[in-house]
């Protein structure tokens, strides 16, 4: 199973909205993806309770978010010529693929 790990920006500290708490940092995936994501902990990531994770997409991959699980997807297009031609949806990235390298920025709002 793989772990998510967490940096914190140095120069992104926390601040505030309100009663909330923003961070920013980087997220880097594990070196043997999981199938249905690697796996985080919500407060490694800068806030107490976390409210939503905000994630963009790096190294030719696209990342969805699954708060209800603490998961990061990864998922990776596709040679349209394996769909003969016609539009697909992005699949997820193979089981024990190395994402180590890919690292994601991230924004985190709790309280």
């Amino acid at each position: 199973m793989g772990n998510v790990t967490e940096s914190i920006a140095n120069d992104a500290n926390t601040s505030g909205l309100g009663n909330l708490k923003v961070t920013c940092g980087t997220l880097t995936m594990s070196s043997s993806y999981a199938t249905g994501g690697d796996s985080y902990v919500n407060n490694s990531l800068g806030v107490d309770n976390l409210i939503t994770l905000i994630v963009g997409n790096a190294g030719g991959y696209v990342f969805e978010v699954d708060q209800t699980n603490s998961k990061i997807l990864a998922y990776r297009q596709t040679a349209p010529a394996d769909a003969g031609v016609a539009d697909i949806a992005l699949v997820e990235v193979d089981a024990a693929v190395d994402l180590s390298a890919v690292a994601i920025p991230f924004i985190a709002i709790g309280r």
